[in-house]
């Protein structure tokens, strides 16, 4: 898991600029998609794969695991290339 907070911009090109560090962590696709309090959260795609399925099998019975579960899963996904230079769709 990859935990830490990273100020970056978008270029011109629609291009996001990932820390050297991170980019091995990532491997080779990784899933951009909206968090929490205007936040964007990049995931592995594997680990993307792993909580959807678990945000799935949260009981619907209750209000505050819809929320979540409408926070994650209906959000739009962005599935990248890991580049060694720039993350591209």
């Amino acid at each position: 898991m990859l935990i830490g907070e990273y100020s970056h911009t978008i270029d011109a090109k629609k291009r996001l600029a990932v820390p050297s560090k991170l980019r091995k962590e990532l491997g080779e696709r990784a899933v951009l998609t909206r968090g929490l309090d205007t936040c964007l959260f990049l995931y592995p795609e594997k680990e993307w794969q792993k909580l959807t399925e678990k945000l799935g099998e949260l009981p619907v019975g209750q209000a505050s695991t819809r929320r979540l579960r409408l926070n994650w899963i209906s959000s739009e996904e962005y599935f990248f290339r890991i580049t060694s230079r720039s993350m591209r769709d």
